[in-house]
């Protein structure tokens, strides 16, 4: 069952990532404020390894496949699940 952006509340989301647990209210405020929760289909593309770094990343739900592309092959370096 895949499920939809609106399905997750951005505080309850915020509260679940280790990495804003130790932001002060105010902090966790401006964080929510720029949260922006999207979905992505199986197969596409989330970001490219020669793509400037523009946006962070959580994984709500689903998997992730990290590789890059050598010789015209593509070698798979991790697979990231829900949390990370």
């Amino acid at each position: 069952m895949a499920l939809s952006p609106s399905y997750f509340d951005k505080s309850i989301v915020l509260r679940h990532i280790p990495l804003f647990s130790g932001l002060s209210f105010f902090e966790k405020k401006i964080v929510l404020e720029a949260v922006e929760i999207v979905e992505f289909k199986k197969g596409q593309d989330i970001y490219r390894q020669t793509d400037p770094p523009d946006a962070f990343y959580a994984i709500l739900s689903g998997r992730v496949e990290i590789f890059v592309t050598r010789d015209d092959r593509e070698e798979t370096l991790e697979h990231l699940h829900r949390g990370k």
